[in-house]
């Protein structure tokens, strides 16, 4: 069994706000957890995550107003966690109600999904509250 090692790579990515037209960067982090023998395969990886589209949720340092794409990628992210939540909430009430009617073993199973719920509950309300990248800096130029 191979050790696992995690490979990373920070990139800079450069904004200009809508509102003021402020440019600014911030430090995007990329990282990758592969055997320590493939060094190739991470910097594919690396490569292929700085390629897409970057997540992040940033402010612009002069005006205050979200780059182009933050609370669309805010939302879909607090949406993905509230679905996933529906989604464990209602295997629960399908897995208590098919626990009544048979008395098997799906009581545990009931459980281990209703706390999936709380977690992605959870994972929403974070989603929704988390802080803006805070390290945005004005670029001269």
């Amino acid at each position: 069994m191979s050790d696992k090692a995690t490979f990373s790579r920070t990139v800079t990515q450069k904004c200009a706000c809508a509102r003021c037209g402020a440019r600014y960067e911030y430090d995007r982090v990329l990282s990758t957890e592969r055997p320590r023998h493939e060094v190739a395969e991470a910097d594919v990886e690396l490569a292929r995550q700085q390629a897409a589209d970057d997540m992040a949720i940033v402010r612009c340092p002069r005006c205050g107003k979200y780059a182009p794409g933050a609370i669309r990628n805010r939302l879909l992210s607090t949406g993905m966690m509230l679905g996933l939540a529906v989604l464990c909430a209602a295997a629960s009430l399908g897995l208590i109600v098919l626990a009544g009617m048979t008395g098997r073993f799906f009581w545990f199973l009931a459980l281990a999904a209703g706390l999936g719920a709380a977690w992605f509950a959870l994972l929403a309300v974070i989603a929704l509250l988390m802080p803006t990248t805070a390290k945005t800096r004005p670029t001269l130029g």
